[in-house]
């Protein structure tokens, strides 16, 4: 991580201050826009759940190729009725889906519409002379008073009586991995908690590791909310053939 990160600032794509670009603040920061462009729906960044890469690790890379996903840091803005569901924070995506060809300075935008299914916006989203030509653009616009767009709903009824629903009612299936002792029941005990909170379980995997006091083992939940993911975790955490704190990833059908 640290040493992508260095080539990642050498080339421009990253600040030399990397804190807003791996935390997902910078995402979280253009998704506070895009809802109000979307939804007519002014919100903070503190309203928006944000999570950043820093706790992604190989193991969880490799494992995301072998069931044919990927991971990207993904801003997700959905409306529901008279809600809004506002995340940043690291996403599984299969492979064959349009965002996980986006790579390297490429942003992307992926737009759910009624009448015309999904619409893919794609282009330079990284380095200086991409920078540059949005700040001078946007800057031109504000002072010509050209291109001025107003929101793609009615301002004054579409956001009237809209929320943000928390982090904690959002329903998605997981990637969870836990570092295990080597012993026989452990996956039993885990199963059995995410079990007492009605969290069912797709597959499970037991990877090798060269540490031989714990192995990482690798499951794939159904769909669940994220509290009840939450609560399961502090219990599993508490016990001690667990080590360390578990990982969860959140796995989109966009």
């Amino acid at each position: 991580f640290e040493e992508a990160l260095k080539d990642a600032q050498k080339l421009g794509y990253a600040e030399s201050d990397p804190t807003l670009d791996i935390n997902g603040m910078d995402s979280a920061h253009k998704l506070a826009i895009l809802v109000y462009l979307a939804f007519g729906k002014q919100i903070t960044v503190k309203e928006i759940y944000t999570e950043g890469i820093t706790h992604i690790s190989h193991v969880d890379i490799e494992q995301a190729e072998n069931l044919d996903l990927t991971i990207k840091l993904l801003a997700i803005a959905k409306k529901v009725n008279n809600t809004i569901e506002a995340r940043v924070h690291p996403t599984l995506i299969t492979k064959d889906h349009p965002l996980a060809s986006i790579n390297s300075i490429y942003n992307a935008i992926y737009v759910g519409t009624e009448p015309l299914g999904h619409i893919l916006l794609s282009g330079e989203g990284a380095g200086q002379m991409a920078a540059a030509s949005g700040v001078i653009s946007d800057l031109v616009n504000i002072v010509t008073q050209e291109n001025r767009q107003p929101a793609l709903c009615n301002l004054s009824s579409e956001a009237e009586g809209v929320t943000i629903a928390p982090i904690a009612d959002a329903k998605t299936k997981f990637y969870l991995r836990f570092m295990a002792s080597d012993k026989p029941g452990v996956l039993s005990k885990i199963t059995g908690i995410l079990g007492e909170y009605t969290i069912g379980i797709n597959s499970v995997t037991q990877k090798q590791h060269n540490t031989a006091s714990s192995v990482p083992v690798i499951m794939l939940t159904e769909l669940t909310t994220e509290h009840n993911l939450r609560d399961a975790l502090t219990e599993i955490q508490k016990l001690s053939v667990v080590k360390g704190k578990p990982v969860a990833i959140r796995m989109e059908k966009l």
